[in-house]
């Protein structure tokens, strides 16, 4: 019984990381390029302004999206994992699986909550700068 929620585990674990690599977006060689260009007119120009508002901001809200979507496929791997167990398990791994259950909900609450913590003060410190 172990070894087929093992191999599901596997199964489900490749088919998320390959869909979750089809609807990323593609890699834009173009903004490298544009990167060295920029920091070359800097080196170029005496200017003092070296933050630019808008691209941390899209800098940091992609960061926040990569963290908050790996959270979230590891949260859906581990609510699968446990759905399985309580699922197709003997009676020790239900109970095992209840308790990881606890455990599990209090993850997800702390990655909601984190999330929208996190999502305001990325707000709070684009609209001080």
């Amino acid at each position: 019984m172990v070894k087929i929620i093992k191999k599901f585990s596997v199964g489900i674990l490749i088919i998320s990381i390959c869909s979750f690599m089809l609807f990323t977006t593609p890699v834009n060689a173009q903004a490298l390029n544009n990167a060295i260009t920029g920091a070359q007119n800097f080196a170029n120009t005496n200017t003092t302004s070296v933050i630019n508002p808008k691209a941390m901001y899209d800098l940091l809200n992609l960061i926040y999206g990569l963290l908050l979507g790996i959270a979230i496929a590891g949260l859906i791997l581990r609510g699968i994992f446990i759905g399985m167990r309580i699922v197709l398990g003997t009676i020790g791994e239900r109970v095992d699986a209840k308790k990881m259950l606890v455990e599990y909900l209090w993850i997800v609450l702390g990655v909601a909550f984190g999330g929208a913590i996190l999502r305001a003060i990325l707000e709070l410190i684009m609209t001080l700068v």
